[in-house]
């Protein structure tokens, strides 16, 4: 093998500790130990699964420890094997790998402080992603790592000892372009520390220089305010997830006193003091506005909308998306702003859908298919891709809207059947879904004839 493809072929490495790689981890961690595998050279990223071995009694392992009586016994010889090859070979295998730039650690437990200090000691680590359980209990000792320019750390609970470690390995950061934070399914709602808290000890430095450029909060990880924006005076990505209550007006106004100048901003729930702060610059590139589909009292849309052309050369992106149908449908007078966007390459919108069906039908807050997407292809010549996603307003016991097979079917029928009328012909991709990451259905074909798009799904859906 030559080196351009030997470089390929290693240049990412997966070292999995689950029962599943008993038969060839031991080979594998040697190997990499040895310094005599081509991944010590080449490798740039490295990943880590299961750092403990899950217990037995879940999945095939638990299923056939009940079936034969003698199951257990030999996958607890499996899971002996593992961890002993794991305490032999894990550390000098990691530590072998000297040009490795990223690195990703999953398991369902908690970090191991043997493994983290060795992974801190690669001399040209940059990047880590570290996703855990931890307990309200637990200790993370992360203050090893240092000079890292991309942090995430995800499903965290960050009791009251999580943060000041992560606040130490910040200090020791001073290049941080990019974090990311959210919280795990054990998190504890009556202590949500302010975002300040990890930038304190960056911020007292006399040489702190803001270098963030990306951030990430998910899940109500951290409160934010005032206190923590001097530490972002840099930034030009946010997005916050599910925050609710969890902004304080102070954050949107200092980042507007400092003069920061967020391009990408995808934050939900998003409130007036969040709109006031688009409203002040121009500038935004990318606008994400992604729901959960539930009713939020301080949604408002049609302030965001009268906001979007202040914005309109430099807007490339927007997404509505899970969004509360009767607040964020496209209306006409939505769609106008949004037209005036005239740069926009992706749109995604919410439209109105309602059952016609049901006895008493909602009026239809969307415009007309036809018209819709005829005005968009005569005014948004940029356009490279038009998601537009049917939501129906049916409430149940939780509040929530539903979609389903059978109306996703009636849509894009509906679609089928709305032409084109103008002379232009579209030169977008058309979706009738959001963009999802694994169910995803292929885009509408357009059909010249009809001036129509056609649904290729329109076999399956029977």
């Amino acid at each position: 093998m030559n080196e351009l493809a030997e470089a390929r072929a290693f240049a990412s490495i997966l070292l999995d500790l689950g029962l599943s790689s008993a038969s060839y981890i031991e080979h594998k961690l040697s190997t990499l130990a040895s310094g005599t595998s081509p991944a010590t050279r080449w490798a740039k990223r490295l990943v880590v699964l299961n750092l403990k071995p899950v217990d037995f009694g879940f999945g095939m392992f638990g299923m056939a420890s009940r079936m034969n009586p003698n199951a257990g016994e030999q996958l607890q010889g499996v899971k002996t094997t593992v961890l002993e090859c794991r305490d032999r070979y894990l550390l000098p295998a990691i530590r072998a790998l000297k040009n490795v730039e990223t690195v990703s650690l999953m398991g369902r437990e908690g970090l191991d402080v043997e493994v983290t200090r060795a992974l801190a000691e690669l001399p040209r680590l940059q990047s880590l992603s570290l996703e855990f359980s931890l307990k309200k209990e637990d200790t993370v000792s992360l203050e090893a790592f240092s000079n890292l320019r991309i942090l995430m750390l995800h499903s965290l609970n960050p009791g009251r000892k999580i943060p000041k470690s992560i606040r130490r390995m910040i200090a020791r950061c001073p290049a941080l372009d990019m974090i990311g934070i959210s919280l795990g399914d054990d998190a504890d709602e009556d202590y949500i520390p302010n975002l300040d808290t990890i930038f304190k000890a960056s911020m007292r430095s006399p040489s702190f220089v803001p270098s963030l450029t990306w951030l990430r909060v998910a899940r109500n990880a951290f409160t934010l305010s005032a206190t923590s924006v001097p530490y972002l005076g840099s930034l030009q990505h946010l997005d916050i997830e599910n925050s609710t209550g969890r902004i304080h007006t102070s954050f949107w106004k200092a980042l507007t006193e400092k003069g920061v100048r967020i391009q990408s901003f995808a934050v939900y729930p998003l409130d007036v003091a969040a709109v006031q702060y688009l409203a002040s610059y121009e500038g935004l590139t990318e606008l994400h506005i992604r729901g959960n589909r539930r009713m939020e009292a301080q949604d408002c849309p049609e302030h965001l909308f009268a906001v979007l052309p202040q914005h309109q050369r430099s807007l490339r992106k927007l997404t509505l998306v899970n969004l509360d149908s009767h607040k964020w449908s496209i209306t006409e007078q939505y769609l106008k702003y949004v037209l005036e966007c005239q740069r926009l390459e992706s749109l995604c919108l919410v439209y109105d859908d309602p059952d016609v069906m049901l006895p008493l039908v909602q009026e239809k807050l969307s415009p007309n298919m036809s018209v819709l997407l005829t005005r968009i292809t005569e005014s948004l010549l940029n356009l490279k891709e038009l998601r537009v996603c049917p939501v129906r307003f049916e409430p149940n016991a939780f509040g929530y809207e539903m979609g389903d097979m059978r109306m996703q079917q009636l849509f894009d029928q509906e679609i089928g059947i709305s032409p084109i009328t103008c002379s232009r012909t579209p030169a977008f991709q058309l979706y009738s879904s959001p963009d999802r990451a694994f169910l995803s259905p292929p885009p509408l074909d357009f059909d010249p004839s009809s001036r129509c798009f056609r649904s290729r799904m329109a076999g399956f859906w029977f």
